[in-house]
């Protein structure tokens, strides 16, 4: 039997041996490295001034932008109270209209869909009308009515004014200058027709129509282009008609010297047919187709005869 020195002999002969390399290697080969405390406060530092300057960047254009849109706040509303002091009356009938209660007839949206926006416009220009004020756009009976006062001035030899005819009519809109100068420049053909085919009656377009002028195109282009030119067209008609006048007057003329000189020629006096025409109960007028002669110079030779 062992004793218990031997026993513990064997145990420590079985336990394998450790050099000092195995140390050296096992201690070499640590499981993760950490970086210092010092490197993670750097960096977290650097990642905070990162984002409060991003942070700052941003709050400044955010005041920026509320700072411009104030400007224009500001300005617009001096417009605005600019606007209103030069029209005081407008601005306050505008305001009437706008606030105005409209009542809409809802009945009808069972049948038929209703679009409100058109009828909120609708009921806007009513209320503007009203009062006065009409519309933006342009009325036949506007165009009817310059077209009207314009044929009057032309055929009383007065210029047609359109423009301030234009500016009398934009006095009952809302902004009347803009409004003006719109239609000076607007074509409206359209319009101007319908105005003109009313007007067809009146002396000014009957005496172009009776030279055979061609009256198609007077409506084409603005109210000024086209009323222009109907007052060149009736300045030339008028010259025509004249011209033909004369040479009616000169084609008498030259029958009634024609008449004198066969009377000369075959020995009658124009006195003695007049006397025998008269007895045989031909008027004056007849008598002096005949002879020659003017009306009132064959009835006062007749009435100095007694006759």
């Amino acid at each position: 039997m062992q004793s218990n020195e031997e026993l513990l002999a064997g145990m420590l002969a079985m336990i394998p041996a450790v050099t000092v390399t195995d140390e050296v290697q096992v201690a070499a080969e640590p499981v993760a490295q950490v970086a210092p405390a010092p490197q993670v406060d750097a960096m977290q530092s650097r990642w905070a001034a990162e984002r409060a300057a991003k942070e700052e960047a941003a709050r400044t254009r955010r005041e920026a932008v509320k700072a411009e849109r104030e400007a224009e706040r500001i300005e617009a509303a001096a417009a605005q109270a600019e606007y209103e002091a030069a029209n005081p009356t407008k601005v306050r009938l505008l305001a009437n209209a706008e606030s105005a209660p409209v009542g809409l007839d809802m009945s009808t949206t069972a049948k038929a869909p209703v679009n409100i926006g058109v009828a909120l416009k609708q009921a806007r220009l009513q209320v503007l009308a009203d009062v006065g004020i009409e519309a933006h756009g342009l009325q036949q009976s506007v165009v009817f009515s310059v077209y009207s006062t314009s044929l009057d001035r032309i055929e009383q030899g007065q210029p047609a004014n359109v423009s301030a005819q234009i500016a009398e009519h934009s006095k009952t809109k809302l902004r009347s200058e803009q409004w003006a100068a719109s239609i000076r420049r607007r074509d409206t053909s359209s319009k101007n027709s319908k105005a003109l085919t009313k007007l067809e009656g009146h002396p000014v377009m009957q005496t172009i129509a009776a030279t055979g002028t061609d009256v198609a195109g007077l409506h084409k282009g603005t109210m000024s282009h086209s009323i222009k030119k109907i007052a060149q067209q009736y300045t030339l008609a008028q010259r025509v008609a004249s011209l033909e006048q004369r040479m009616v007057a000169m084609e008498k003329a030259h029958a009634q010297h024609s008449t004198r000189l066969e009377l000369v020629e075959g020995g009658q006096s124009w006195q003695s047919i007049a006397q025998r025409m008269r007895a045989e109960g031909s008027s004056y007028g007849a008598i002096a187709k005949v002879t020659g002669q003017t009306r009132d110079a064959v009835a006062g030779y007749i009435r100095r005869l007694g006759k």
